[in-house]
């Protein structure tokens, strides 16, 4: 909960401090202060932890238009940079999945027609891409990050997205289609920024009453409610994101490339009545303890070919989910082949995930 109590800092910021450094290699953001929903059992601290829509989609704007902006200020030198917008937790997230999420690209009364329906943060880091060898990503993102895309130095791709596109709407379903909320609400200057002291009043007030249901402030906030559950592709969704990425890695517009990845980590840890609902069943991941997340990694890797041989796709989506036709024929393009260079691998099912490096290495 610290960081209710911090101003964030305009993803714009680091653009900025970059385009006044003329001999930067590497620009290394391990969080850009993008924060999700938590799922507390307190409704006071949701209220006070809640990531204002607003500010939330104004910020995504200020990051693209910056790109937009600043790219010809910024050094020839830059060729390395790690955008992470939001943080990670090891042991999973404590969110509810089941909630309306925002239209973050929907226009704003700053920008109403400035990027044309399309999501400013994956404009801008596709536009960064074309100067840079190297890009680590972890965003909320649409097609667009991939599509009309031109790398020519880039080397090494590395995309992590979120289940959720910035539109609201998610990539991934319940086992069984569950989808409470197929599109994002709209987000408005009346309902979505901070409100005036009065609300807060008030929420203080909730608070103070709810207080006696706990005992003391630390378990208020340890007390979550998650329900996640989102572990099946949605076809219509998750191969138009699939397709623009292995688009994009054409030899033609990556000439330099040596390997791209794109992934994300799901997971299980539903609801009580929906962990009722799946009991025994075999749709789920398995798992001993219904209080601990079950997370894992699902994706896609490209390696390009050394010299004259073929490049090689991995692909880590289950073994019982494959992309549709149009997809799965435009990889095999992308290596050469007729499928002898494509690898599926099972999912690992883990309680945790191996932490990166703070620091590039």
């Amino acid at each position: 909960m610290h960081f209710v109590h911090m101003r964030p800092v305009s993803p714009r910021v680091p653009l900025e401090l970059a385009a006044r450094l003329p001999h930067l290699r590497e620009l290394d953001c391990p969080w850009l202060w993008e924060r999700l929903p938590l799922a507390f059992s307190s409704q006071a601290l949701r209220i006070f932890s809640r990531p204002w829509e607003g500010p939330w989609r104004d910020a995504r704007v200020e990051f693209g238009r910056g790109v937009r902006q600043l790219m010809p200020s910024l050094p020839s030198s830059l060729i390395k940079a790690r955008l992470w917008f939001w943080r990670l937790n090891p042991y999973g997230g404590d969110a509810d999945q089941a909630v309306h999420m925002p239209d973050l690209v929907g226009a704003s009364p700053s920008s109403p027609s400035e990027f044309e329906g399309k999501d400013p943060v994956s404009l801008g880091l596709r536009d960064l891409g074309s100067c840079l060898a190297e890009l680590n990503i972890r965003a909320l993102i649409t097609p667009d990050l991939f599509r009309s895309s031109s790398w020519p130095h880039m080397r090494h791709l590395r995309v992590e997205f979120h289940p959720c596109a910035p539109d609201g709407r998610w990539y991934f379903s319940g086992p069984r289609g569950e989808d409470p909320y197929p599109t994002g609400y709209a987000v408005t200057r009346e309902e979505h920024y901070p409100p005036g002291s009065e609300d807060v009043e008030e929420t203080h007030a909730l608070m103070s009453r709810e207080e006696d249901e706990f005992e003391g402030d630390d378990e208020m906030c340890l007390e979550r409610r998650p329900d996640m559950f989102r572990i099946l592709p949605i076809a219509e969704r998750i191969d138009p994101l699939l397709l623009a990425f292995v688009s994009s890695l054409r030899r033609q517009d990556t000439p330099s490339l040596q390997d791209a990845e794109m992934f994300t980590w799901l997971q299980w840890r539903p609801s009580k009545d929906r962990a009722e609902e799946y009991e025994g069943s075999d749709e789920v991941p398995p798992s001993e303890d219904e209080d601990r997340t079950v997370m894992f990694r699902w994706g896609v890797r490209y390696d390009a070919p050394d010299g004259d041989g073929k490049g090689k796709v991995t692909w880590q989506v289950g073994e019982d989910w494959r992309p549709g036709e149009e997809v799965i024929r435009a990889f095999e393009e992308l290596v050469g082949g007729d499928g002898e260079d494509m690898e599926w691998e099972a999912f690992e099912f883990v309680g945790e995930r191996e932490m990166e490096a703070d620091i590039f290495d």
